[in-house]
């Protein structure tokens, strides 16, 4: 497992991708006042989630039991609802 801290600004999104062969990643936004939006395809607004203040989020790769986040895939991307939020992504291999 790998553990990955990070800070997401307001004005662009931030793609969040898989440094090794991994089948789930668990966010959370380190933030007590600013949400954090989650997208699982940036350019789709459809896709789009708000984790709240210290929120945790679990995406696990889908499909076969033997699904995994390739190295290099796009898991997600975040932006911040305001300002700047800090936040982590730990990937479980």
């Amino acid at each position: 497992d790998e553990v990955n801290d990070g800070v997401a600004d307001s004005t662009s999104w931030l793609a969040i991708t898989a440094p090794f062969y991994c089948y789930k990643v668990i966010i959370q936004n380190r933030s007590a006042t600013i949400g954090l939006k989650l997208r699982r395809d940036s350019t789709r607004a459809a896709s789009e989630i708000t984790l709240e203040p210290y929120e945790v989020k679990i995406i696990g790769a889908t499909g076969s039991a033997a699904a995994r986040f390739k190295s290099g895939d796009t898991i997600c991307a975040f932006q911040s609802v305001s300002g700047s939020v800090a936040f982590n992504v730990t990937y479980e291999r």
